[in-house]
């Protein structure tokens, strides 16, 4: 390991021992502990948590869930809450599945949810360690990867995504552990295996991309050096990490596969949304650069995309850029400097034209958020600082340095011209000059921190490496006003300020669902502090707040939805303060906001219960239910939409007078008694999915799709008991194969121990 002071002439004392340690696998660990603990540190006592966006309006609501049904006793596969029912382990970014997150049933959710975040920052910025000390053989250089990326704009908006954060963690060290699989084999396949299948239970797939495309790339890499096993070797090895590491995780990816294979992610796959244009490269510079003007909150938002508020990496990678293709192992260096420019344009989306002509050979459109690209920047700039520094070592170092520090002032020369001629508002021009000018602060201490540590030697050398480090991360963090803000953590505890509005109207009674102004309120609202808008949205039940409150809603917020019920939700809609009366009758909702309020709830005395029985069939295709269910005559409790095709299927013919009692609705299951003097329908208010399987006194009977996306039974006369259970036959297949792979790991484990130990 190089850049070493042991034999550098020292004085002794407190100086000599941190120049010689803080670069060190041990007094990296330590510093980056005490740099990651400053920075939020207030989370980590107990005190605040995190509130941004995702994190208060899907992150927590979520874990909330999670968390209540596993204290049940359940494994939360089924979610009635949301959509009128949809998978809820199926979503794969719930991470019911992932290990680390038992650390939310240990401690208090409001505090351990924010504490996970910040343990996979710290696992991210240690595992980039390990990695780039590997690859580089320079322990600075490798402490400067480590905070590259545990503070670069990515990670640190990343806060507010539980899943992302935790693939994020999970991604220097898989690759690390990948490659010494595929270079030693044995036992290293066992472990390589066991940290990939942990990342897959994330549920944060662009992530999992980019960590196999940069082992791929130290793969190809590998292949041409010394002492590696041949292609088909190293190529078998590998393949067996991925499968068996897939195999472990096949009680999540099961369920998930069977979910995408049914649900609908958005409305047109052709439409793509939230790219950063053509002059997105300017926020790798410019943090401030295009975006909206900071309000009560001091967040800033990109105006072309509004997935993450920054993906800015620092000024020091980019002057260290020439340094690292100059260097000696360009064999590792070229594939991933070539790696960011094309990041840069696919994130530019169909602006950049790559985008375009990729997207016609690979379906690109999975990621539907070019920016999502930026991940890959984010993770290989960080491994390009830490090959420049190890190039500042070279006899032409300091020449290689002036060089970089002109093209890096050239590009923010270019920035100020495109800030001149970018038509903004006073503030947003305010704004962005700002910025520029600290960017040009940076860039004077970041350029001078590495003159610095080009022209020592020794024990100077290894405090001015420190000295560069600190400069670093002192510009990532700041780079922004407000990258991951914090809340008192109680405010997530309070009671739902209009909870008095749900008295009995918790699931199962019934359901509710804001009006279209109140969605648009919250969506659209100005910016106010972070209590009052948690207060507000609480209140709304927006997004999927009510999981906190045990308040089932007609809608939500997830990745994945159920075929048909989109269209269905839509029907419901009547105006921006009125809902349709029989759509929201047959719905069960039972409250909706009022025009005095998003936080005003109304009754609706009108909703029906969600097991109903007697209606008369009558069979339309399917996409012409929702228009039919809006008709003016239409009457769910006298008439019922079945699909074509299920005449022969179906005993019932009118309407009869039938009645259903003694109804009992848990997640996973449906009890009741149903009496009817002719054969009937009973139609069941809740999304059609086919792991729900019903039984009539014990037996099996199909279920329909009824109403556009909902279920019915066809029962004959009489008296019976009805129940449904949600059977998902490929969870427990999966359950069973992850069982078999996990103990077959360990056993790989234990069996290479026993062998090392006999031949010891």
């Amino acid at each position: 390991m190089d850049d070493s002071p042991d034999n550098a002439d020292a004085r002794g004392g407190w100086i000599d021992v941190i120049a010689k340690r803080w670069h060190r696998p041990r007094g990296f660990a330590a510093l980056l502990l005490l740099l990651v603990v400053a920075s939020n540190y207030r989370v980590v006592i107990g005190m605040e948590t995190f509130v941004l966006r995702d994190f208060s309006l899907f992150g927590y609501p979520l874990a909330h869930h999670a968390k209540e049904s596993l204290l049940r006793g359940e494994i939360p596969l089924w979610n009635p809450m949301n959509d009128c029912g949809l998978p809820f382990l199926a979503q794969w970014n719930t991470m019911v599945l992932y290990p680390p997150a038992l650390l939310n049933l240990l401690l208090p959710l409001s505090w351990s949810l924010g504490v996970f975040c910040m343990l996979h920052q710290y696992v991210a910025g240690l595992g980039m360690y390990f990695l780039a000390l590997r690859w580089t053989r320079s322990a600075t250089g490798a402490a400067f990867a480590g905070v590259a990326f545990a503070f670069c704009g990515i990670m640190q908006t990343s806060l507010m995504w539980p899943n992302n954060i935790a693939a994020l963690g999970c991604l220097p060290w898989v690759v690390l552990v990948a490659q010494s699989a595929w270079r030693r084999g044995g036992r290293w396949l066992a472990f390589a295996a066991l940290l990939a299948g942990m990342q897959l239970l994330t549920g944060a797939p662009e992530i999992i991309l980019v960590t196999w495309l940069l082992a791929g790339t130290a793969w190809l890499s590998d292949l041409r050096s010394k002492g590696t096993p041949g292609f088909s070797f190293a190529g078998v090895r590998l393949g067996i990490v991925i499968l068996v590491a897939s195999l472990l995780a096949a009680a999540q990816l099961i369920p998930f596969f069977d979910l995408l294979n049914q649900s609908a992610r958005w409305d047109n796959p052709d439409e793509i949304t939230w790219a950063i244009g053509l002059n997105g490269w300017v926020n790798f510079f410019l943090p401030q650069f295009d975006c909206i003007e900071p309000q009560a909150t001091d967040v800033l938002f990109h105006k072309s995309q509004a997935w993450t508020h920054s993906y800015y990496a620092g000024l020091l990678p980019w002057l260290l850029l020439w340094p690292a293709i100059a260097g000696r192992r360009l064999r590792m260096i070229v594939p991933l400097v070539a790696l960011v420019p094309l990041a840069i344009l696919l994130a530019m989306g169909p602006e950049g034209k790559l985008y375009s002509a990729v997207h016609a050979v690979l379906p690109l459109d999975v990621m539907r958020f070019p920016v999502k690209f930026t991940v890959i920047c984010a993770v290989v700039l960080p491994l390009v600082g830490a090959f420049g520094l190890r190039g500042l070592r070279r006899k032409d170092a300091f020449d290689r340095g002036i060089q970089s520090m002109i093209w890096v002032a050239l590009v923010l020369v270019a920035v100020g011209w495109l800030l001149s001629e970018e038509e903004l508002t006073d503030a947003e021009r305010t704004l962005s000059w700002s910025g520029y000018k600290l960017r040009l602060v940076w860039l004077v201490l970041s350029a001078g921190a590495a003159l610095l540590f080009i022209r020592t030697v020794g024990m100077q050398r290894s405090l001015s490496g420190l000295c560069l480090v600190i400069v670093l991360q002192t510009d990532l963090q700041w780079h922004q006003p407000a990258l991951s803000p914090t809340i008192d953590r109680r405010y997530y505890e309070l009671p739902n300020p209009a909870a008095e509005r749900f008295i009995g109207a918790q699931y199962p009674f019934g359901r509710s669902l804001p009006g279209q102004a109140a969605q648009d309120h919250h969506l659209k609202r100005p910016s106010i502090p972070f209590p009052e808008a948690l207060r507000e949205t609480r209140g709304g039940l927006f997004s999927n707040l009510n999981l906190l409150d045990g308040v089932a809603k007609v809608n939500g917020f997830y990745s994945m939805w159920l075929p048909r019920f989109g269209d269905v939700i839509w029907a419901v809609y009547d105006g921006p303060f009125e809902l349709h009366p029989s759509v929201a009758d047959y719905m069960s909702i039972t409250r909706t906001t009022s025009r005095k309020g998003p936080m005003d709830w109304a009754n609706r005395p009108s909703a029906m219960p969600p097991v109903s029985a007697g209606q008369e069939p009558v069979f339309v295709p399917v996409e012409d239910m929702p228009k039919i269910m809006r008709a003016i005559d239409f009457d769910p409790r006298k008439v019922i939409l079945l699909a074509p095709g299920t005449e022969s299927l179906i005993g019932a013919e009118n309407q009869v007078s039938a009645s259903v009692s003694n109804l009992v609705m848990k997640p996973h299951e449906i009890r009741f008694q149903v009496s009817t003097p002719e054969p009937t329908i009973v139609n069941i208010s809740q999304s059609h999915y086919h792991h729900w399987k019903a039984y009539v006194d014990g037996s099996p009977t199909p279920i329909h799709l009824a109403n556009g996306a909902f279920q019915a039974l066809d029962v004959p006369a009489g008296e019976f008991g009805v129940e449904l259970f949600y059977e998902d036959r490929g969870f427990v297949l999966g359950a069973w194969i992850s069982g078999l792979s996990l103990s077959g790991c360990f056993f790989w484990l234990v069996a290479g121990l026993v062998r090392q130990r006999k031949s010891n």
